[in-house]
């Protein structure tokens, strides 16, 4: 039987840094701990259709990892400005270029200047066949003290997943 850790589902991304604050976190989602790559791993929800041609569907959830170094080729999830987006990271001289998997959307290009972050790279992506709001107000509480406690090795199993704002695909 393997552990169990709740990952923070953020909804919203926070313009500057820290982009990832508590108050825009939306819920846990509890995940055996063989699957995660790192500690700070988080989720987030992606709404459209420019990462379809990498396996990326509206509606599924990314596994974000801070700790990876983002490099070229990878899908790695971004701040730009206060919103998310997911894509594929490809360096061009000084530009860096966020490019989509479906030909129907366009590359986003991010110079030295703009506002800009990495978040992280993207190491998962989890497809619910449903979605369903959190039973009560306990496992939002119970999931945040839990969390607040340093991820103690015998971590109770939270229910449901809480819809928070998409990041935009």
């Amino acid at each position: 039987a393997g552990q169990t850790q709740p990952v923070p589902l953020y909804g919203r991304i926070h313009a500057g840094e820290p982009a990832l604050i508590p108050d825009n976190r939306e819920c846990y989602i509890t995940v055996d701990r063989r699957f995660l790559p790192s500690d700070d791993t988080f989720f987030m929800r992606v709404t459209g259709t420019s990462m379809v041609g990498r396996g990326i569907m509206d509606g599924d959830y990314v596994m974000v990892s801070p700790s990876a170094r983002a490099k070229d080729g990878d899908v790695e999830a971004a701040r730009i400005g206060g919103d998310a987006t997911v894509k594929t990271l490809t360096h061009r001289g000084m530009t860096l270029v966020l490019e989509p998997a479906n030909e129907g959307e366009r590359s986003i290009e991010v110079g030295p200047k703009d506002d800009f972050a990495i978040l992280g790279v993207v190491t998962g992506v989890f497809r619910p066949f449903f979605d369903q709001p959190p039973t009560s107000l306990l496992d939002d509480v119970l999931a945040d003290q839990v969390a607040d406690q340093a991820m103690a090795p015998s971590l109770p199993s939270l229910s449901g997943v809480g819809v928070g704002n998409p990041v935009v695909a």
